[in-house]
């Protein structure tokens, strides 16, 4: 067996008598060789059992890998743009007022996604 095998085989297992692959609609993976191979990997042996599956490479696992390299300015703005996302998404009230301003401000979108 290898990880990719291993891998599915525990997920396989939990997910058995719960789930139904043919509903699976996507897996998020980190883009490593075992999840990714096109022959072996996770993400072939999940198309198996579920052939309209998609991969996706995960979103922050990518914004990770893309700050390891990014200059130290704007690492900086970003982690200032994180703590005031989550400073609005901490509260309710913080949220609501961040929709109304939005409003006013006749803004495109009007909510923000947690990060962390």
């Amino acid at each position: 067996l290898n990880h990719a095998s291993e891998i599915f085989k525990v997920v396989n297992e939990y997910i058995a008598g719960r789930l139904d692959w043919a509903f699976c609609v996507g897996v998020c993976t980190d883009g490593a060789a075992a999840m990714t191979g096109r022959l072996s990997g996770f993400t072939a042996r999940v198309k198996e059992v579920a052939p309209e599956c998609e991969a996706t490479h995960c979103m922050i696992h990518r914004e990770m890998l893309a700050s390891k390299n990014m200059s130290p300015e704007l690492h900086t703005v970003l982690n200032d743009a994180i703590r005031v996302i989550n400073h609005i998404k901490a509260h309710a009230l913080n949220s609501r007022v961040f929709e109304l301003l939005c409003e006013d401000m006749d803004a495109d979108y009007r909510r923000l996604l947690l990060l962390q």
